[in-house]
């Protein structure tokens, strides 16, 4: 190749390049929009799990994704919580204060089972929608020779 006809290529390429950097910048766009819409419509399914096809991840394993909320409480009148957790039944998990892992759990499960909550003046709760993934685990098999007599 001549040294014009190399300048050219290198021209083309560049532009080939600067083109497919673009179209991935689009579609990672794209695929950010429509991941978040997925999660969204995953969260307000009611969906208990989804399982994901191994061929959209690098070691082709399959996936379940499931939906998970925590609970983040804040007491904000702790004698009123107090006395709130006294009356309804709850006071066994009261010392001097509420560790702040007992209170999460004892929220989640007040939640699980629809249970009622302090008033939020009483009692803030944030609440976090998450997702968690786990590689799906297969079986093992095994094989046994079985001999007859």
């Amino acid at each position: 190749m001549t040294l014009e006809e190399l300048a050219k290529k290198l021209a083309l390429l560049k532009q080939l390049k600067e083109y497919h950097e673009t179209c991935a910048k689009i579609l990672g766009s794209d695929i950010a929009n429509i991941s978040s819409q997925i999660f969204d419509a995953f969260m307000s399914s009611q969906t208990t799990q989804i399982r994901l096809s191994g061929k959209l991840f690098k070691d082709k394993e399959d996936r379940t994704v499931k939906p998970t909320l925590k609970y983040k409480p804040t007491i904000i009148l702790q004698d009123t919580f107090f006395s709130w957790m006294q009356a309804n039944k709850h006071g066994i998990l009261i010392k001097e204060q509420i560790h702040p892992k007992a209170l999460e759990g004892f929220v989640t499960a007040q939640k699980k089972n629809n249970k009622i909550l302090p008033t939020e003046d009483v009692l803030k709760v944030f609440t976090i929608q998450t997702a968690s993934i786990r590689k799906v685990s297969t079986p093992e098999t095994s094989v046994t020779d079985a001999e007859g007599e």
